[in-house]
């Protein structure tokens, strides 16, 4: 009777984790950190998508924090706010180009206009920076019982709040026209500045609107312990929406009063200013913004947590549940072994009366020896864990009073729940195998410590292997 009501208390030990999953803090708090390539995607008239032309992207990245919503274990939803850097490098060999405004002189008539032509005859190279406050809107997937993946898909709007262009042109030739009457060109006026200009530099602000974003992330969620996690993934996002505010201006634009530019020679620069970034010219059409990169995202865990669809207040009845029962299998097995100890642990022939052989110490030791070197979230007895316990099956039969506890031990990966599930499983497997080779099971008591009693610190993963083992001592 007693080993029936023994083996029903184990049933009812395993069953109370048949559904158990690991928590989920139901909010969580993340600092973010991305970095890899980045461009404001130029479409220019010779590159639908500015990619495979003279525009080069450069590194970028981004800094921010992110709060989480877990609805369950499994999906969230993540915003946050980040501040985001774009980086690229727009060069053309031949970059030529106009700038036409109204005749300021003859308002009455707008069909009169002046161009400002112009051609840098080498290499003309354009280095743009930006940085956007972005606020994301994320669903995010994960799946897994410890280490997780993860998929996160969604948008973000960014504002730009900071801009520079930087240009290096070495040649520029400068002409104009004024359409009065047929038409009047202008070249080699250099008092009026039509002519040829050696390596004109400049810097300004550049143009640009909010920004309307796709966004993905995949990778994994290592779990570090109870409310800290390390989310190590790739992660992309592309423009929807063209964020060029000024179209159609020139590199170079004329003044036409002749106001002297401070950017220029007054002698015979007055009438140029070089104040525009190609992105505010006619040679670019769209202007997409683009990251790929790799991102790094430290958890906080805060609040009720999550098990599956379940609430911690479930969660916390199953770990109570589990203590009872298995405080109610190790009083059966230690009843067992008291009051009946002739019928359940003696081999046949074996007196009460006799004798019992003492064992020694060499024997003690190879008893005692802990079963360790279980796999992160494994039960499974391993060949060498199976040749361990084969020393100890000679020593549990020739002493045959001896009652065993056995005490599962995790490492310190997970939550407690879950660390005290594998713990009593661990130890459940080695009681199996001790059963399945001729040992009578109402003398072993199973329990779990789970990782609350490291023989190790939990400072590397050989630390943590050791520490996911099961132990042996005497029952008193």
């Amino acid at each position: 009777m007693k080993k029936i009501i023994l083996s029903i208390a184990y049933i009812l030990v395993a069953s109370s984790f048949l559904f158990a999953q690991e928590e989920q803090s139901q909010h969580e708090l993340t600092i973010n950190l991305g970095g890899g390539l980045s461009t404001l995607g130029l479409q220019t008239e010779s590159s639908k998508l500015g990619l495979d032309g003279p525009l080069m992207p450069k590194l970028g990245g981004s800094l921010g924090l992110g709060y989480t919503y877990h609805i369950n274990n499994q999906f969230g939803i993540g915003t946050g706010i980040e501040a985001n850097f774009y980086r690229s490098e727009y060069s053309n060999d031949n970059l030529i180009g106009n700038y036409r405004d109204v005749d300021p002189l003859n308002l009455e008539n707008p069909a009169e206009y002046f161009q400002l032509n112009y051609t840098y005859n080498e290499k003309y190279k354009e280095i743009q920076n930006a940085i956007f406050v972005q606020i994301p809107l994320m669903l995010q997937f994960q799946t897994g019982d410890y280490h997780k993946f993860y998929v996160a898909v969604g948008g973000r709007v960014g504002i730009p709040v900071y801009t520079k262009f930087n240009t290096d042109a070495s040649a520029l030739t400068t002409t104009g026209f004024y359409s009065f009457e047929g038409g009047i060109p202008y070249s080699n006026l250099p008092t009026k500045g039509f002519t040829d200009y050696d390596s004109p530099k400049t810097d300004g602000k550049l143009s640009l609107k909010t920004a309307y974003m796709a966004s993905l992330e995949v990778g994994m969620k290592w779990v570090l312990n109870d409310n800290f996690n390390l989310y190590t993934g790739i992660y992309g996002d592309y423009g929807l929406n063209d964020i060029q505010k000024v179209k159609n201006k020139g590199t170079v634009t004329y003044n036409h009063e002749g106001t002297i530019s401070p950017k220029v020679d007054p002698e015979n620069q007055n009438f140029l200013a070089f104040n525009n970034s190609v992105t505010s010219t006619s040679a670019v059409q769209k202007i997409i913004p683009m990251t790929f990169g790799i991102k790094l995202r430290l958890s906080f865990g805060l609040g009720e947590t999550k098990v599956g669809a379940k609430t911690k207040s479930i969660s916390q009845q199953q770990r109570e549940y589990y203590h009872a029962a298995a405080e109610v299998a190790y009083k059966d097995a230690e009843a067992a072994r008291l009051d009946n100890v002739e019928e359940d642990y003696a081999p046949p022939g074996a007196s009460m009366t006799e004798t019992r052989p003492q064992i020694t110490n060499q024997e003690l030791k190879i008893l005692l020896e802990p079963i360790w070197g279980f796999d992160i979230t494994k039960t499974v007895l391993t060949p060498e864990m199976k040749r361990i316990l084969d020393r100890k099956i000679p020593i549990l039969k020739k002493y045959w009073y001896l009652g065993i506890v056995l005490q599962g031990h995790t490492c310190d990966i997970g939550s407690e729940q879950v660390n005290e599930k594998f713990g009593y499983e661990r130890a459940q497997a080695v009681k199996e195998y001790f059963v399945k080779n001729g040992l009578t099971s109402t003398r072993f008591s199973t329990v779990s410590k789970g990782k609350h009693y490291p023989a190790v610190q939990n400072s590397s993963e050989e630390h943590r292997k050791r520490n996911r083992r099961v132990e042996l001592s005497i029952k008193k």
